[in-house]
């Protein structure tokens, strides 16, 4: 196991589930009777003999720990879900078990509820939202009657970093600010507040948009300075037709001081962006997790919990955002005659202390926002009143976009 690896797995462990999950939601077409999970599990199990890396487990310890693809597929569970909206952190209690790197890293839920749907889970060690997203696209090829394209095991995260040649960026300061301010009071195991919202005004320009959006918002709560922190996907330079379900996002960071004070910061968010994510430099939180490798997990967890009552006591974190755009994605290719998909989104994972963490998906006819936030952030209303402010902010600039 790689540092990185090391590092998830711990903050799988202080904030659980930690875990990578895509929901589809769908019914069945005119004359077809709902996805069963026998008929799913034989899915998930071809799709997964081409996908060895949904299949790993872990042995060993320490610098001999090791990922072994074992041949046992993914599990499917069936379970209720009429008490989930589907809107909410609310009602679904099977969302928050986590995935033990000894046992199965992945596995599928099929959710009964006033609609059904497919949620496909992975730990953050062995997989990212792209590679999930790679391994359900053929589970529904396969449920199609069509073939699975696969993916590769012999994409390494950190090999691809290295050979890269970007440079490390060290320990990420505890200097910026929290969106919605300083932590409030909240019982202990107080699961990880999240809220989903779709909006279906412009996407010109969403990410950037949703940056200066985030910005203007927190203006409400908060004056400090804001860090944010954009995944990159890693992916962009392995060879073409290479495809690989492992965790191989980068980040590029985006100071938001100095974007607010350019003369256009619409531009300036673009070009920022566009500059770091493009930089050898973006593999950095990969370079940087390899020190991770040699510690011993209860070590790992006493630092992380360290971060986390330093956070809350201070009210100043590393990246007070983290904004991930997995881009549009047709519905067509998460469905099939038993399971038409009518949307799809993901479901935000926690850590140590999150101050705003969210994801943006398209279908081609809106875009579906999932916002959470570590619950000490989100008392008060907070959370729904930050979400009012992004969401306003959003439609303004996108009455303004050509």
């Amino acid at each position: 196991m790689f540092g990185i690896e090391r590092l998830w797995s711990a903050v799988a462990q202080t904030s659980p589930p930690f875990t990578v999950q895509l929901v589809v939601e769908g019914s069945p077409e005119d004359g077809q009777l709902p996805i069963d999970r026998p008929t799913l599990q034989r899915a998930v199990g071809e799709a997964a003999a081409v996908h060895p890396g949904v299949r790993l487990r872990r042995e060993g310890r320490l610098k001999w720990s090791r990922w072994r693809a074992f041949g046992a597929a993914p599990p499917v569970r069936e379970v209720d879900g009429h008490r989930w909206s589907g809107r909410d952190e609310k009602g679904a209690p099977f969302l928050q078990l986590p995935l033990v790197p000894g046992g199965a890293t992945v596995e599928v839920l099929l959710v009964r509820g006033a609609c059904d749907r497919l949620v496909f889970r992975g730990h953050h060690a062995v997989v990212d939202g792209r590679g999930l997203l790679y391994f359900a696209e053929d589970v529904f090829a396969v449920l199609r009657g069509e073939s699975p394209r696969g993916a590769s095991l012999d994409v390494s995260d950190l090999e691809l970093a290295r050979s890269l040649g970007g440079k490390k960026r060290g320990i990420d300061k505890m200097e910026w600010g929290m969106p919605t301010g300083v932590a409030g009071a909240v019982p202990r195991g107080t699961p990880m507040p999240w809220r989903r919202v779709r909006f279906e005004g412009s996407t010109h320009r969403l990410l950037p948009r949703l940056g200066l959006a985030i910005y203007h918002a927190s203006r409400a709560y908060t004056q400090e300075p804001l860090m944010y922190e954009i995944p990159v996907d890693l992916r962009r330079h392995l060879p073409e037709g290479v495809r690989t379900t492992a965790n191989i996002t980068g980040g590029a960071r985006i100071e938001m001081a100095l974007v607010m004070e350019a003369a256009d910061p619409l531009e300036a968010f673009v070009d920022t962006l566009q500059s770091r994510a493009s930089h050898p430099d973006a593999s950095a939180p990969i370079l940087d997790s390899q020190k991770y490798r040699w510690l011993p997990k209860r070590t790992l967890i006493r630092i992380l919990e360290g971060v986390r009552a330093k956070s809350l006591e201070t009210g100043k974190v590393g990246t007070s955002a983290i904004l991930s755009n997995l881009g549009r994605y047709s519905l067509a290719r998460l469905s099939c005659p038993r399971h038409a998909a009518s949307a799809w989104f993901w479901v935000p994972s926690g850590g140590p202390v999150v101050p705003l963490f969210i994801l943006a998906t398209g279908d081609g006819r809106g875009v579906e926002l999932s916002i959470g936030m570590s619950p000490e952030l989100a008392t008060d209303g907070r959370l729904d009143g930050l979400i009012d402010g992004i969401v306003h902010h959003l439609s303004v600039t996108g009455e303004q976009s050509p």
